[in-house]
């Protein structure tokens, strides 16, 4: 969907001068990028919930994903806070393997 929203734009800004339409344009383009940047997020939250479903340190899961462990720990806290065991001794591997099927 981005790809197809980026190229629209893309084509509707080359050819038309207008200024709504060039308005129209540059706010459909931020919102492409926001759209990628949310998908990729996303799917960096759910390879690290992978990871640690499979028994893997925060450091392996850094140097799998070449982000620093400190990414990895904040992606953990995140995972974490979404799923409301923030503030529990609960063991996060084993939450998410209870919860979810790998």
């Amino acid at each position: 969907l981005p790809v197809t929203i980026g190229s629209s734009v893309s084509i509707v800004s080359s050819s038309t001068p207008d200024s709504r339409t060039s308005a129209y344009c540059a706010c459909a383009s931020a919102r492409s990028k926001s759209a990628v940047y949310f998908w990729s997020a996303l799917s960096s939250l759910v390879q690290i919930a992978n990871c640690i479903m499979q028994g893997m340190r925060s450091k392996e899961i850094a140097g799998l994903m070449k982000l620093s462990k400190g990414t990895i720990d904040f992606y953990r806290n995140n995972i974490r806070k979404k799923l409301g065991i923030r503030n529990q001794k609960a063991n996060l591997q084993s939450y998410l393997l209870a919860h979810f099927k790998m």
